[in-house]
């Protein structure tokens, strides 16, 4: 036994399921609890609709070692469950300690605000199907109360695949060192993942975001998933590293991304998705370039620098905007080469119309032969006079600038 443990009061377990049992709160700090906590052994109230049984005690356990198991299956919490900086050495280890074996919360309901804060699990952890102060069939519920797995430690595997949270959830500076799954689950309100480090896979396929989403200042070292997930509010990523995201999900009226400051390798969001999405910071669009031309998405990558600059040149001051509209309307910022070729081809019949009206020409086929003859050659012709002659020479100029911001634009997007 180490000197924390002995500096600690021993409790049996059984003291503390028989004041379950009983219905009375449970209340314990700097503690050891002596042998297995399973609510199997109790006999409590059983639900008619199904498997869960219910647990009407409030529990507030702090800073306390578990020597042995731990199972909360398929349990309700009607009051506050507060496990706050605990030590489970089988099957929950929290607060800096390792348990050697599963810890399940599988299909258990928190309807009072349930607390975590500071807790280690040095083995899988599994709430999956579990709801926290959602608003249940089974009994009495507390809709909109918290969650707090705040700087949790996950050593192992974590599955909160199926759950619910009704209230904020907070996952302030936990770090996940395993893979983590988060599918299928709804986000009630605010999501709270800044500060975090992924350093497994996480994955939070099908996921509802119905407030905002933060993670930011969140390091994501292996790959994040968030396929067909659905976000109504923001998603915040300022300030994060991201290897590798896959962010091919639905984001609906009103929603918005939020990348500033954020570094990435490699982020799967296509452009069509989210291009009304992006909350305008220029290091953030300019580094959403960077990696699609990284990821050869290449399309993607020419229209996030033409939005860029569209919105960069909103603002800008009355003299800068002037001079940037040039580009814009020219050659569409370089990655439209489409643009040039439309104002050739209005250049060509603009310059036929005052040929041929002009008397220049009998007909206008003959004007557009010689639209053509100077946009793409050198050749004088003397008969031209007055207007008609400087405005031959306008055409053959503006016909050279323009097909050189053609090609240089093409040659831009042909190298790539």
């Amino acid at each position: 036994m180490d000197n924390e443990t002995r500096t600690r009061i021993p409790i049996s377990a059984d003291w503390v399921l028989k004041r379950i049992q009983e219905g009375k709160d449970v209340r314990l700090k700097n503690a050891v609890i002596k042998g297995d906590l399973d609510l199997r052994k109790l006999n409590l109230t059983q639900l008619k609709d199904g498997p869960h049984v219910l647990v009407t005690s409030s529990i507030e356990i702090r800073n306390t070692i578990f020597d042995g198991s731990v199972n909360f299956r398929k349990a309700i919490f009607e009051k506050l469950i507060i496990l706050d900086r605990n030590q489970f050495n089988d099957i929950i280890d929290i607060s800096f300690s390792q348990f050697n074996e599963i810890a399940h919360f599988t299909k258990s309901l928190f309807n009072g605000e349930a607390l975590f804060l500071g807790s280690h699990f040095g083995r899988f952890v599994y709430f999956d199907e579990s709801q926290f102060s959602g608003i249940s069939e089974f009994g009495a519920s507390h809709f909109g109360a918290d969650v707090h797995f705040t700087r949790t430690r996950f050593f192992k595997g974590v599955i909160f695949n199926g759950s619910r949270f009704e209230g904020k959830a907070f996952f302030l500076a936990s770090k996940f060192d395993d893979d983590t799954f988060f599918d299928d689950i709804t986000f009630n309100d605010y999501a709270e993942f800044s500060r975090c480090l992924f350093g497994g896979y996480i994955e939070f396929k099908k996921s509802s975001f119905c407030r905002d989403a933060s993670f930011a200042a969140s390091k994501f070292s292996d790959r994040a998933n968030f396929e067909s997930a659905s976000f109504s509010g923001r998603l915040i990523l300022n300030s994060s590293e991201i290897h590798s995201m896959n962010l091919d999900a639905r984001f609906d009226e009103g929603s918005s991304i939020s990348l500033k400051h954020s570094e990435y390798y490699r982020l799967e969001a296509n452009w069509a998705n989210i291009k009304d999405k992006i909350e305008y910071d220029g290091s953030a669009y300019l580094a959403l370039v960077k990696n699609y031309n990284r990821l050869e998405w290449f399309s993607d990558a020419d229209n996030c620098y033409y939005q860029y600059r569209k919105r960069r040149r909103s603002s800008l001051k009355i003299k800068e905007k002037m001079v940037d509209i040039i580009p814009w309307m020219v050659y569409g910022y370089g990655v439209r080469p489409e643009i040039p070729i439309l104002w050739l081809t209005l250049l060509f019949l603009f310059s036929a119309c005052v040929y041929s009206y002009g008397g220049q020409t009998q007909t206008f086929l003959n004007a557009s032969e010689l639209s053509i003859v100077f946009l793409t050659t050198t050749t004088q012709i003397g008969s031209l006079a007055g207007f008609h002659r400087w405005w031959s020479i306008s055409e053959r100029v503006l016909g050279w600038l323009l097909m050189s911001t053609f090609l240089v634009t093409l040659a831009k997007k042909m190298l790539k």
